[in-house]
Parts: C-alpha cells; structure tokens; sequence
C-alpha cells in the first residue's frame, strides 16, 4: 500500500491532502504547519494547555539523544523492526508512538527505507513542542501531534507499531493495528540507570515492571529480550538532561536536586527490555515472531 492512513480526528474519515491542507470528506480542515507537521490533536482531547514535555525538557532530550549515549538502543530496534520487516508482506505503514524530538523515528526510517520503498512512517507525541523539533530531524516522517490513546489513523491500517519508554495505551493502539500487525516495546529493566538512581533516592528498588499485563486483553506477546550497557556521563549538563528525560523529572525533591548539581562525572547501566507482541488471533493460529 503506498496512500496515507491519516484520520480526521473529528469524524474519523480519510484525510486527503491538497498542497499544505488536509480535510475530510465532511469538511474538516487541518492545515499543516510551516515545519511540516499536523496538529491533529483536538483542544477538547486537552488535559492542560500545552500537554507532554516543555521545550526545556525537549531540548534536555535533543541533546543527550544527539550525544550519540543512547545508540545502542536505537539500533538494537532497528535491528529487530528490519527482521521482522523483512519476512513480512506487510510493513509500509509504520507508527512510533510518544516519538519525542524524533530521533528513534528518524533513525528508523533511514534504516527501513531502502527495504520498504513506500514506506510512510508516522511520527506521533502529544508534546507540540516536541514535534516542532522532530521536524527538524527529517521531512520523510510524517510527523503529527496527536495522542496516542487516539490517533488520528485509519482502522487496521497499521503494519508496526513502536513505543519506546512511553506509557502504553492498548485500547488505543488495538483500532489502528492490522490483523497482522505487530507491536515493539522498549522499557525500563530492573538496573535501569541504577547508579543515578541511588543518588536521587534514599531508598532504591529494582523495577519488576512488564507490559504484558497491560498489552495482554489485545495482543500477545511474542518474545522479549534485554540489552545492557554501561555509558559514562560527563558534566552536570549531560546527568541533568538524561534527567530530564525520564519520569525522575518530575518526581524527585529538591535535596535530589541539589545533590545531582555536586556530581560532574558518572558512569550508569543503561538495561532496557524490548517486547514483541502480535494482535490476538483465533485460538490455535501461530504468529510469526520474526
């Protein structure tokens, strides 16, 4: 398939572009910004005024993301979504879900465009801010600021479908994926950024959290695996914004805070957990878990 999938968020009929307007059959109109990306978030589906990250935490993003710190995980994604493409008929329309400033998505594209020629890769965060950004990354995404509880997409449209440390939505992600399709997963593992953690907390558990449970009423899950690695953080900028980054953003006190500013060098464990999952199917219908 090489049409675009994109849904009016408002009545959910196909959009059609007509040089830098999209619309409906029912005339909703949607004008796409000078950047190149679509607001097809609808002021009513607001829960603040500009919801997701501020573009103080989307620049913290954009700079560590662009230390290179976090590549591994990248093409460790990259790897798995490109095997799995390539004994699939189907991967032309691919969603990376709470996509940021872009990098993972970017990155993805490139590595998936010269085996899926029609490629249309969808690039979806609730952040404006952070959109405005990925534009900058690349204009062979489709970029669009959109929830991701419900994206503007058309039904059963959707070939793959990535998320990577971003909340999962499965009554969301379950309308727009195909029979076929298939989902990846990139979370937090148990000694995630350990290290940073004890310096911000008084008392440090290891996560136990998976997402089957919460993907398992619509898909199962096909396999996991983990990739750890250590990197070495260097400045009170690069600690801060990896930070910035993450849910410690916004939980951690002051005295955290001010403990963090006295460390200029640390080395932490990057352990993160990739899940496949495939679209439930009749009882007795193998998946195939390429």
């Amino acid at each position: 398939m090489n049409e675009h999938v994109l849904a009016c968020p408002v009545c959910q009929r196909p959009l059609q572009q007509h040089n830098k307007q999209w619309s409906c059959d029912q005339q909703h109109h949607f004008d796409q910004a000078r950047q190149g990306y679509i607001n097809l978030l609808l002021p009513q589906r607001k829960r603040s005024k500009s919801p997701g990250d501020d573009n103080d935490m989307v620049l913290a993003r954009q700079r560590f993301l662009n230390s290179g710190l976090y590549q591994p995980i990248s093409d460790w994604l990259n790897h798995a979504v490109l095997t799995h493409a390539q004994h699939s008929a189907h991967s032309d329309h691919i969603v990376d879900v709470g996509c940021g400033e872009g990098y993972y998505s970017q990155r993805l594209a490139d590595t998936l465009r010269q085996h899926s020629p029609n490629l249309h890769l969808y690039g979806i965060d609730i952040s404006k801010e952070a959109v405005r950004r990925a534009t900058q990354r690349s204009r062979d995404v489709f970029w669009l600021v959109a929830s991701g509880a419900d994206m503007p997409i058309l039904p059963n449209r959707v070939d793959i479908l990535v998320s990577l440390f971003t909340g999962l939505m499965p009554e969301g992600f379950r309308p727009v994926m195909a029979k076929h399709g298939q989902i990846f997963t990139v979370n937090a593992g148990a000694k995630h950024l350990h290290q940073l953690r004890h310096i911000l907390y008084d008392n440090v558990r290891e996560s136990d959290y998976t997402p089957t449970p919460r993907m398992g009423e619509h898909f199962d899950c096909l396999n996991d695996s983990t990739l750890t690695f250590d990197i070495a953080l260097k400045g009170t900028q690069q600690i801060t914004d990896l930070v910035a980054m993450t849910p410690h953003h916004w939980r951690i006190n002051q005295a955290a805070r001010d403990r963090l500013a006295q460390v200029n060098e640390l080395t932490v464990t990057v352990d993160v957990v990739m899940h496949q999952f495939a679209v439930k199917t009749a009882q007795g219908v193998e998946h195939d878990a390429h």
